[in-house]
C-alpha cells in the first residue's frame, strides 16, 4: 500500500481535531467543574440505569433553538468531546458517532439526541443548556435537562467565537478511540455494503489481525455481517473465495489509519474498501510503517541542530530558550524542491509560486521556530521536503500548495486539501521523493519523534 507525504501532513489536521481536548485552557474552570461533578455523574446514571434510556443509543450534538447544528463553535466542540469522554467511562452508556458524509445508505436513526446549547446571558455571562430530545416524538425529555450560568474564561470566550464545521467521526479531523470497536465496525460495514451493493458470489473469510484491538473490531464486523450479510462468512480460509483484512498504518503520535481491504483468494486483486482514523492504538511489531517511496536518489535524510543564528525566524531570546532548530538536508540531484513546515496549528510553505523552477543540487538549511504545545502527545512542529523530477507534476503540486498553505487566512478546507494531495502524489509515485521530521520541545530540549 502506498504511504506518501500526505500521511505525514495529516499530523497537522490531527492537531486541529484534538484542539478542544488538548487545549488545557478550555474547561479548566467553573464550566469544566460543573460538567465533571454535576452533569456527567447524573447523566451516566440516567443513561445506564433508567428503564427509558437503558440500552438506547444517544448522540451528543451542538444545538441552537432545539435544532442540531452543522457548524458550531470550538467551545461547543470542547464540551461535546469532554462530555463524551466522561460518559464513555461507563460501559452501560451507548453513544453514537456522527456518520461519515459519504455514507451511501439511509442514515441510522438515533432515538435520542443530547443537545449542547450555548448562548449569551446578559452582558458578561453565558448560559449553557444540556437537554435530551426524543427524536421520534420531537419533544424535550423531562428530567434530563442541565443548565449552567456564569462567566466564561477568556480562552472559552475566544473558542466560542471560532466557528468550525463538525467533521464526521472516524475521519482524519475527528479520529475515533480504537476502543470504540462497534462504531468503527459500523462505519466499515456501511462502506462494505456501499462498495458491494450486490454482495459477493462466494464465501468470505476474515483474516486474523496481528493485534487484539484490530481483532476485536473484526469480531464486531463479523457479527454485523451475520445480520446484514454480503456473502456467506466461512471460518475456514481454504474454503474462502474472498478475503477481508484489516491493517493499521501509523500516522504519528497515537493516531493510526485502519484500512479494510478485500481481495480474492489468490490475493492478486486487492481493493481498499474502508478507511477509519483512530487514536489509542500503540505501535506494535507487524504493523505497517510509513516509508519514503522507492524513487531515485533525490534527497538525503534530514538532520537538525540547535540554531545559533538570529534573524527573521529566531530571536536571541528564542535561541536561549532552545526554541529554534536548523534542519539540514542535501538535494542530491537537480529537482523541483518544495519545503513545508507545520508549527502550532498552521501549515506553511517556503514558496507560493505557481511556476516552480528547477533547484540546483546541494545542501540546504532551514530554521524552524518551535513553541511548546499544550499536549505532549502531539508534535510541536513538523518539517517536510519534497523533491520532484518532473516539470508537469511540479507545476501541479505548486498550484495545489498555492491553494492551501499559501492562503493568507488559513480558512481553506484542510481535509479536502490533504485528500487531494494524497491522490496527486499517489498518481505520480515515480516522479518524487520526500522526507519528513516531527519535533517536540521538551524540558530536556528539542527531540525528534
Amino acid at each position: 500500500m502506498w504511504l506518501g507525504i500526505a500521511r505525514k501532513l495529516i499530523w497537522f489536521c490531527l492537531w486541529l481535531s484534538a484542539a478542544a481536548h488538548a487545549d488545557t485552557r478550555l474547561l479548566n474552570d467553573a464550566l469544566g467543574r460543573w460538567l465533571n461533578t454535576s452533569v456527567a455523574p447524573e447523566l451516566t446514571e440516567l443513561l445506564s440505569q433508567h428503564p427509558k434510556f437503558k440500552g438506547e443509543t444517544v448522540r451528543v450534538v451542538a444545538m441552537q433553538d432545539g435544532k442540531p447544528l452543522t457548524k458550531a463553535s470550538r467551545l461547543h466542540q470542547a464540551v461535546e468531546e469532554h462530555l463524551t469522554q466522561l460518559l464513555l467511562r461507563n460501559p452501560g452508556v451507548r453513544l453514537a458517532w456522527n456518520q461519515p458524509s459519504e455514507s451511501c445508505g439511509a442514515p441510522v436513526v438515533i432515538p435520542y439526541l443530547l443537545g449542547v446549547e450555548i448562548e449569551r446571558d446578559g452582558s458578561r455571562s453565558h448560559r449553557l443548556n444540556i437537554s435530551m430530545v426524543d427524536v421520534e416524538e420531537s419533544i424535550w425529555v423531562s428530567g434530563a435537562n442541565f443548565t449552567w450560568q456564569g462567566r466564561l474564561t477568556a480562552a472559552e470566550k475566544t473558542a466560542l467565537r471560532k466557528e468550525f464545521a463538525l467533521p464526521p467521526k472516524g475521519t482524519v479531523d475527528s479520529p475515533l478511540p480504537v476502543s470504540a470497536g462497534d462504531q468503527i465496525a459500523d462505519i466499515m460495514g456501511r462502506h462494505l455494503h456501499c462498495a458491494l451493493p450486490d454482495g459477493l458470489d462466494g464465501p468470505l473469510y476474515l483474516e486474523v489481525a496481528q493485534t487484539r484491538p484490530l481483532n476485536r473490531i473484526l469480531g464486531q464486523l463479523r457479527k454485523d455481517l451475520t445480520l446484514t450479510p454480503i456473502g456467506a462468512v466461512t471460518p475456514d480460509r481454504t474454503e474462502a473465495r474472498w478475503l477481508l483484512s484489516l491493517q493499521a498504518n501509523p500516522l504519528g503520535g497515537q493516531t493510526h489509519e485502519l484500512s479494510l481491504t478485500l481481495s480474492d483468494a489468490t490475493q492478486e486483486n486487492t481493493q481498499r474498501i474502508a478507511s477509519v482514523f483512530v487514536i489509542g492504538l500503540a505501535g506494535r511489531a507487524g504493523e505497517a510503517q510509513p516509508r519514503p517511496p522507492q524513487t531515485g536518489d533525490l534527497l538525503s535524510s534530514l538532520s537538525y541542530n540547535g540554531s545559533t543564528a538570529t534573524g527573521r525566524v529566531c530571536s536571541r531570546r528564542q535561541l536561549r530558550a532552545n526554541k529554534c532548530v536548523e534542519i539540514s538536508f542535501e538535494l542530491l540531484s537537480p529537482a523541483y524542491l518544495f519545503v513545508l513546515s507545520s508549527t502550532g496549528r498552521s501549515l506553511n510553505s517556503t514558496t507560493c509560486t505557481r511556476s516552480p523552477r528547477m533547484a540546483k543540487a546541494g545542501e540546504r538549511t532551514f530554521r524552524l521556530r518551535i513553541t511548546p504545545s499544550a499536549s505532549p502527545q502531539t508534535a510541536d512542529a513538523g518539517f517536510y521536503a519534497i523533491a520532484v523530477n518532473d516539470r508537469g507534476v511540479a507545476r501541479e503540486l505548486a498550484r495545489h500548495i498555492a491553494r492551501g498553505p499559501c492562503e493568507s487566512d488559513q480558512s481553506w478546507d484542510r481535509s479536502s486539501w490533504l485528500g487531494r494531495l494524497d491522490r496527486l502524489l499517489a498518481q505520480h509515485q515515480d516522479t518524487y521523493q520526500w522526507r519528513a521530521m516531527h519535533l517536540n520541545h521538551t524540558p530536556q530540549g528539542i527531540t525528534d519523534l
